[in-house]
């Protein structure tokens, strides 16, 4: 489901913290926060995106299933953010942006 989705970066480090589970008899549902850091593949720069998420759970024989996830920013925080700096893109004559010709 989610390859095409992320193509066109790969991650380098995943950490999940888990903030709490409750489990019945054959549910559950456990609540956390995800903080990754992903490289872009067409640029090599690095990026980090840091969400809360929670996952609806099964019990299935002597294992636990995910069933559901969802993903939310988390107030006041950035979701995504640049850990590497931003290459400003090349002014062009003309463009406005101080260039000859403007």
């Amino acid at each position: 489901m989610y390859a095409s989705a992320f193509s066109e970066a790969k991650f380098l480090e995943v950490k999940f913290e888990f903030e709490r589970t409750h489990l019945e008899e054959t549910y559950g549902i456990s609540y956390f926060k995800l903080r990754a850091t992903l490289q872009t593949t067409a640029d090599n720069l690095k990026w980090e995106f840091y969400v809360q998420g929670s996952w609806v759970l099964e019990k299935d024989g002597d294992r636990w299933l995910i069933r559901h996830e969802h993903f939310s920013p988390i107030l006041g925080v950035d979701r995504v953010k640049p850990l590497d700096p931003i290459p400003e893109e090349p002014k062009k004559e003309g463009d406005g942006k101080g260039g000859p010709g403007t």
